[in-house]
Protein backbone atom coordinates (compact mmCIF):
# COMPACT_ATOMS: atom_id res chain seq x y z
CA UNK A 1 0.00 0.00 0.00
CA UNK A 2 1.47 3.57 -0.72
CA UNK A 3 1.82 6.08 1.69
CA UNK A 4 -1.13 7.97 0.05
CA UNK A 5 -3.53 5.15 0.52
CA UNK A 6 -2.13 4.72 3.67
CA UNK A 7 -3.42 7.89 4.88
CA UNK A 8 -6.53 7.80 3.10
CA UNK A 9 -7.05 4.48 5.26
CA UNK A 10 -6.02 6.39 8.71
CA UNK A 11 -8.15 9.43 7.93
CA UNK A 12 -10.92 7.58 7.01
CA UNK A 13 -10.61 5.66 10.56
CA UNK A 14 -9.87 8.72 12.38
CA UNK A 15 -13.53 11.00 11.42
CA UNK A 16 -12.18 12.39 8.03
CA UNK A 17 -13.59 11.64 4.62
CA UNK A 18 -10.81 12.25 2.31
CA UNK A 19 -9.73 11.89 -1.34
CA UNK A 20 -6.75 12.49 -3.87
CA UNK A 21 -5.70 15.71 -5.30
CA UNK A 22 -2.49 15.18 -6.73
CA UNK A 23 -2.80 14.24 -10.26
CA UNK A 24 -0.48 11.93 -12.69
CA UNK A 25 0.92 14.08 -15.74
CA UNK A 26 3.63 11.35 -16.97
CA UNK A 27 3.90 7.62 -15.86
CA UNK A 28 6.35 9.61 -13.40
CA UNK A 29 5.89 13.10 -13.03
CA UNK A 30 3.03 14.13 -10.19
CA UNK A 31 1.28 17.34 -9.89
CA UNK A 32 0.07 18.23 -6.48
CA UNK A 33 -2.82 20.48 -6.02
CA UNK A 34 -0.87 24.09 -5.24
CA UNK A 35 1.75 22.05 -5.43
CA UNK A 36 2.45 20.71 -2.04
CA UNK A 37 -0.90 18.59 -1.45
CA UNK A 38 -1.62 15.08 -2.11
CA UNK A 39 -4.88 14.78 -0.08
CA UNK A 40 -7.87 17.11 0.97
CA UNK A 41 -10.00 15.97 3.68
CA UNK A 42 -12.99 16.74 5.83
CA UNK A 43 -14.40 15.77 9.16
CA UNK A 44 -17.15 14.26 9.48
CA UNK A 45 -18.27 15.84 12.57
CA UNK A 46 -17.28 19.60 12.32
CA UNK A 47 -17.24 20.00 8.76
CA UNK A 48 -12.88 21.23 9.09
CA UNK A 49 -10.81 20.96 5.90
CA UNK A 50 -7.80 19.11 6.02
CA UNK A 51 -4.77 19.36 3.51
CA UNK A 52 -2.54 16.71 4.28
CA UNK A 53 1.19 16.16 2.00
CA UNK A 54 2.24 12.52 2.77
CA UNK A 55 5.66 11.25 2.48
CA UNK A 56 8.28 8.69 3.24
CA UNK A 57 8.98 9.44 7.43
CA UNK A 58 12.39 10.27 6.26
CA UNK A 59 11.42 13.02 4.03
CA UNK A 60 8.99 14.83 6.45
CA UNK A 61 10.82 18.12 7.28
CA UNK A 62 11.76 18.14 3.00
CA UNK A 63 8.15 18.16 2.64
CA UNK A 64 7.05 20.66 5.26
CA UNK A 65 9.60 22.89 4.09
CA UNK A 66 7.81 22.39 0.42
CA UNK A 67 4.38 23.41 1.55
CA UNK A 68 5.95 26.47 3.66
CA UNK A 69 8.34 27.73 -0.31
CA UNK A 70 4.63 26.91 -2.38
CA UNK A 71 3.18 30.18 -1.47
CA UNK A 72 -0.14 28.96 -0.88
CA UNK A 73 0.51 28.11 2.98
CA UNK A 74 -0.98 31.05 4.23
CA UNK A 75 -4.13 30.78 2.06
CA UNK A 76 -5.26 27.97 3.18
CA UNK A 77 -4.26 28.66 6.66
CA UNK A 78 -6.60 31.87 5.88
CA UNK A 79 -9.35 30.13 4.57
CA UNK A 80 -9.61 28.26 7.89
CA UNK A 81 -8.28 25.00 6.94
CA UNK A 82 -5.95 22.42 8.59
CA UNK A 83 -2.55 21.81 7.08
CA UNK A 84 -0.51 18.78 7.98
CA UNK A 85 2.53 16.72 6.18
CA UNK A 86 1.70 13.13 7.38
CA UNK A 87 5.33 11.10 7.35
CA UNK A 88 5.17 6.91 6.88
CA UNK A 89 7.18 3.90 7.85
CA UNK A 90 6.83 0.51 8.54
CA UNK A 91 4.39 1.58 11.88
CA UNK A 92 0.76 1.81 11.62
CA UNK A 93 0.92 4.98 13.01
CA UNK A 94 2.36 7.82 10.92
CA UNK A 95 3.89 10.79 12.42
CA UNK A 96 1.78 14.06 11.72
CA UNK A 97 3.41 17.50 11.89
CA UNK A 98 0.68 20.33 11.71
CA UNK A 99 1.33 23.54 10.34
CA UNK A 100 -2.05 25.04 10.92
CA UNK A 101 -0.42 27.50 14.28
CA UNK A 102 2.52 28.08 12.26
CA UNK A 103 2.98 31.58 11.13
CA UNK A 104 3.29 31.76 7.22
Amino acid sequence: MTPVNRALAWLDEHGWCGDIVERRITPIVCKDFFSCIDIIAIDRMSSRTLAVQVCHISDIYKRRAKVRASGKLELMLEAGWQVWVMGWNSSEIPKVLSLSAEPA
